[in-house]
Formats: structure tokens, C-alpha cells, sequence
């Protein structure tokens, strides 16, 4: 898993490069608060589907959020786990060291993984693109370092075993309670580039300790 760092994470150019913000080498003893984050889809057996994303920052911890999916984005899992990140990178302080953890593969393999490649194209083959881009477009705009790391599902995680109880919690809401922010900065909007100037990707990218 790539990780986001913020050095050059502010800038004035419209095209802002992605490598400037991945770090091969995080420091973990600078890390000031680790959130954990989830999704929930379910139905009723029937049409009806229901989805919902949870935020854990620590047990009583007034900012955990349990929030159903907005009508306007598709109602599925992989939305539900994009949604959790976005609203916690839209919670937490900007200027803080953090840690993110997530047991959805896909959302942070197109995050750290296939950012590159889904700009220069122009996101015309990523899929949950609704949630994806802002979630970008966030992080770059973070003061602090971010750390987004893959955690196992089910088994005994307590900060993950919480935010998977909250995302269950939001799917069972009839309405949303959090407002997303959907925005995405002028300045970082991309035209797809030329062929000769489209960023490459190692196969090989760096793995956060830990992130499986």
C-alpha cells in the first residue's frame, strides 16, 4: 500500500504529480491517532439495498460516525467502504500524523495503487469513481502525514470489529446524517495528457508493515 505524505501535498500547479506524495518509508512513532473505517451493504431479500459506512476514532469517542449512503451514489459495499474513508479524512485534523485502516482491498489498491493510471485516463475504468476522486483530492490537501493500511476482517480487531458494527448501524438508517463532501478542487482537476507524458507505475509498490 502506497503511502500519502503531505511535503508537497499543497500546491498551485494544476497538475499535481502523485509520486510527490507517496512515501516508501513511513514513520509509525509519529502516528497521533489511528481510525478505523467500514462499509455495509444489505437487503431486504427483495429490491430494496441499503448502504451504510461506519468511523471508528476510539471507543466513546464523540466523532465515530454510523451514516446511511446519500440515494444519489449506488448503494454498494465498495461505496459504503469509500464513503467511510472520505468522511473520516473529511473529520480528522489535517495537521496530525494518522493512520486509516480499512479491511476493503479494492478501495485502497485504486487509492494507493491505480491513482496514477485512473487520472490519466481521465477515470474512465475506475469504478466508485464518486467516492474515489474526493477521497484524492482530500489527502493531497493534508498537512500531515497519512498512512492508509489494509487490516484483516473479522478477527478479534477491535477498532475494526467498531466501525463494522457502525456501518451496519448506518445501513439500518432510513436517511443520511453526514453530508459528503463530493468537491473536487479546480486546480487539481486533470485533462487526460499525452501519451509521452502519462505517468508510469512500478508493478512492485511499496507496502506499509503490516498492511497484508
Amino acid at each position: 500500500m502506497r503511502i500519502f505524505t503531505s511535503s508537497e501535498a499543497v500546491s498551485t500547479t494544476e497538475d499535481v504529480d502523485l509520486n510527490a506524495l507517496f512515501s516508501p518509508s513511513p514513520d509509525y512513532t509519529a502516528i497521533e491517532e489511528e481510525i478505523y473505517t467500514d462499509g455495509s451493504c444489505k437487503t431486504d431479500g427483495e429490491q430494496t439495498v441499503r448502504a451504510g459506512s461506519g468511523i471508528w476514532f476510539g471507543d466513546d469517542d464523540e466523532r465515530n460516525m454510523a451514516f446511511r449512503i446519500p440515494q444519489s451514489l449506488p448503494q454498494t459495499n465498495n461505496i459504503a467502504e469509500g464513503a467511510a474513508i472520505l468522511a473520516a479524512v473529511q473529520a480528522m485534523r489535517d495537521d496530525i500524523p494518522v493512520i486509516i485502516c480499512s479491511d476493503s482491498q479494492v478501495t485502497l489498491t485504486v487509492i494507493g495503487k491505480s491513482a496514477l493510471k485512473a487520472e490519466d485516463t481521465d477515470w474512465l475504468e475506475t469504478k466508485n469513481r464518486e467516492v474515489i476522486e474526493p477521497i484524492i483530492a482530500k489527502l493531497r490537501l493534508r498537512k500531515g502525514l497519512t498512512i492508509m493500511e489494509k487490516v484483516k476482517a473479522h478477527v478479534g480487531i477491535h477498532g475494526n470489529e467498531m466501525a463494522d458494527r457502525l456501518a451496519d448501524q448506518g445501513a439500518d438508517k432510513d436517511v443520511t446524517d453526514v453530508a459528503l463532501d463530493m468537491e473536487i478542487p479546480a486546480r487539481q482537476k486533470r485533462d487526460t495528457p499525452p501519451e509521452d507524458q502519462k505517468h508510469s507505475t512500478k508493478e512492485n509498490d511499496p507496502v506499509a508493515p503490516g498492511s497484508g
